[in-house]
């Protein structure tokens, strides 16, 4: 074989090789596709398309807490709730996270006894799902209507997390969202959660 030739066979093999790593590098640029707070995310690009995604808020914020609780009265429960929704851009459906960060659960998990006053986090008796969150869509952006269940009462995490996975964004196309942390009313003592407190900060992300 000429020496050209082999010239030839190794440019194409190294032109094959760089376009691989292309292709990859750009399938791997979903992954960055992260949403906090107001912010827009970056376009994030695939050998296909070039999108984005926007989360808003209704009142302007991502941060969701529960402090100075008073005991819950008449069978009510406590409760805070934030709305968001999730936009696409994309001409391809989308699959997002619900996600909670910089978790600040002081929430007692565990207790010897129902009637004990103070929260040492040992014993055979679970609290944990006293501070629970609900999760339910909104027909649309003015949120009068959120009855379509989501995630059913399950007990706040401990640590940040996944809420709930693989919420599916249509085709530019959007989701609207209210998020309830609620404290409840076991119209038993609860006295072991006297001065807790919770915060958290909701964030979506791509499900890749």
């Amino acid at each position: 074989m000429k020496k050209s030739n082999k010239n030839e066979i190794l440019l194409i093999t190294i032109s094959v090789a760089v376009l691989l790593f292309t292709i990859i590098g750009a399938t791997y640029a979903y992954f960055s596709a992260t949403i906090t707070g107001n912010a827009t995310t970056k376009n994030v690009s695939a050998t296909t398309e070039t999108c984005g995604m926007t989360v808003s808020y209704k009142t302007g914020g991502n941060s969701i807490s529960l402090t100075n609780i008073a005991a819950p009265k008449n069978g009510n429960d406590t409760t805070a709730d934030l709305y968001f929704g999730v936009t696409s851009t994309c001409n391809s459906q989308r699959t997002i996270n619900i996600n909670l960060a910089e978790v600040t659960n002081g929430f007692c998990q565990k207790v010897a006894n129902q009637n004990d006053t103070t929260c040492a986090n040992t014993g055979n008796i679970s609290v944990a799902d006293e501070l629970y969150y609900v999760i339910n869509s909104c027909t649309d952006s003015t949120y009068a209507t959120c009855t379509t269940s989501v995630k059913t009462a399950t007990a706040v995490p401990t640590t940040a997390g996944s809420l709930v996975t693989g919420q599916t964004i249509g085709v530019k196309g959007s989701k609207y969202y209210k998020l309830t942390i609620g404290f409840k009313n076991k119209d038993v003592p609860q006295n072991y959660n006297q001065g807790k407190s919770f915060s958290g900060k909701v964030v979506i992300a791509e499900n890749i």
